[in-house]
């Protein structure tokens, strides 16, 4: 069950994610990665492997709901669920701070192995202007739609660690 529910969370985040890319003017160059947010607070609860396997199943979602060539989100998300399930035992998974560090630090990853991958197909694109144009504005933008969600999560956190407590009282 647990599985089905982060499975049609990654669905909906990349629904809207395209969605948004569709509809906002600058998100056309400046990529929103609504997915990346999510891939990256499951993440950190799990360990290199589970971090991988989650991040590749997010790639997988992306890259079936895109319509691009296949395999390219797959195999960045996994890398960055790999990366931040390795690293997740540095982070103090209750300050909000280091998640969007992680946010950030994935959406360079991600957006640095894309471009990679896509420069092979196409080899008249330029890095230092991508970076600057869409990587880094894209990494802020993530990190600010990111604030909010992390900040509800450790509320409803809260609630639930308050609640358990009373119940184990009683």
């Amino acid at each position: 069950m647990k599985r089905l529910r982060i499975f049609l969370v990654f669905i909906v985040c990349a629904a809207v994610q395209i969605q948004l890319a569709r509809e906002l003017p600058f998100a056309r160059t400046v990529p929103i990665q609504l997915l990346l947010i999510a891939t990256v607070s499951y993440c950190i609860e799990r360990d290199w492997f589970g971090g991988m396997l989650i991040g590749m199943s997010a790639g997988l979602v992306l890259d079936l709901v895109s319509g691009g060539r296949l395999g390219v989100y797959t195999l960045s998300y996994g890398v960055v669920g790999f990366l931040i399930g390795y690293f997740q035992t540095l982070v103090f998974k209750e300050e909000i701070f280091p998640k969007l560090f992680m946010v950030f630090a994935g959406t360079l990853v991600v957006q640095i192995l894309n471009f990679q991958i896509i420069r092979l197909y196409q080899s008249n694109m330029r890095f230092l202007t991508y970076l600057c144009q869409s990587i880094l504005p894209g990494a802020v933008v993530n990190c600010l739609l990111a604030a909010p969600f992390f900040i509800f999560m450790q509320k409803k956190r809260r609630v639930r660690k308050s609640w358990n407590r009373d119940r184990k009282r009683a």
